[in-house]
């Protein structure tokens, strides 16, 4: 019975403690860390996600704590770039990341404000004539970057299926592919992807 006692007692510890922790979702850990950014005059900083449609993984954290939410937050503080993790389940430290991610942002900025990924256009033959055809995927992944500069504030959206799309089925070659892999989102999603792995925060 003594030690039945001490084993309900510490699955009981244990469900409390996780509970705590688990209190505070993503969105709130990001609002408290963009709220410290007044008191240390932080000006130019960057929330990132990826927004999945259909079904993708989740991650389950000691079988209690469902991940649904990760956003990261790029920040430039004292001529040096932090980015850090959050989501429902963890706590995780800033880690110290190149500078090639606000280099391009700083330099680009007002080339960013105009840009756009555009969705896939094929050429197909309709009735003895060749006609342009959009290609959509009612199931993607897409890149959110909200970019605080100072007093602007710009977001930009990634669609992966527009941005990786280069040949139908037919191996039609998608119209905006070049344009697509050319353009400076595209550079800023590589740029962010690698600086995640980087960080350690994901495995390639």
């Amino acid at each position: 019975m003594r030690y039945l006692l001490l084993i309900i007692f510490a699955i009981c510890t244990k469900t409390s403690a996780c509970a705590q922790s688990y209190a505070l979702t993503t969105d709130d850990k990001v609002k408290a860390k963009l709220d410290t950014f007044k008191n240390e005059n932080v000006s130019r900083y960057i929330v990132y996600n990826v927004s999945c449609s259909g079904v993708h993984p989740r991650l389950v954290v000691d079988g209690q704590c469902t991940v649904y939410d990760i956003k990261y937050v790029v920040w430039l503080e004292n001529g040096k770039s932090y980015l850090q993790r959050f989501d429902e389940c963890n706590e995780y430290k800033a880690k110290l990341i190149d500078q090639e991610f606000f280099n391009t942002v700083s330099k680009g900025i007002a080339e960013i404000k105009i840009a756009r990924i555009l969705s896939p256009q094929i050429k197909v033959m309709n009735n003895g004539k060749l006609v342009l055809m959009n290609v959509i995927r009612d199931h993607t992944c897409v890149s959110i970057f909200k970019i605080y500069w100072g007093s602007e504030f710009i977001e930009k959206h990634v669609d992966q299926f527009n941005l990786s799309f280069k040949y139908s089925d037919e191996k039609q070659l998608n119209m905006h592919y070049r344009h697509n892999q050319n353009s400076i989102l595209n550079k800023l999603y590589k740029q962010i992807h690698s600086a995640i792995i980087g960080a350690g925060y994901v495995s390639k």
